[in-house]
């Protein structure tokens, strides 16, 4: 029940951006909405963000923009490769009636 909002939360960027651009679309084609007289325009732009955030991460996994944005980030800040741990083990040696996880091996 809450995928919905999972979905437009994992895609916050293009959700807003997309909000952005319809809210200035809305604008250019007369309609002010700061004066309108109901929610009637917010309750359709939050529906159709539900659903289509919903069925984008069904389809396609992460946002357009966020494929974008981890793309540029990776390519600017790559992973630093690890040096192996040279540190000795500290652990405690197991106990002599212990299992271990792989069988000893005969050397013959």
């Amino acid at each position: 029940m809450t995928a919905p909002l999972a979905a437009v939360g994992a895609m916050a960027l293009t959700v807003y951006s997309a909000q952005v651009v319809v809210i200035w679309w809305w604008g250019l084609t007369g309609v002010d909405l700061l004066v309108y007289p109901d929610n009637g325009p917010l309750g359709v732009m939050v529906l159709c963000a539900l659903a289509g955030a919903t069925l984008w991460r069904a389809l396609f996994g992460r946002g357009p923009l966020e494929r974008v944005f981890t793309g540029i980030a990776r390519k600017t800040f790559p992973t630093p490769v690890r040096a192996p741990d040279t540190t000795p083990d500290t652990a405690p040696d197991a106990a002599p009636d212990a299992p271990t996880s792989a069988p000893a091996q005969n050397a013959t």
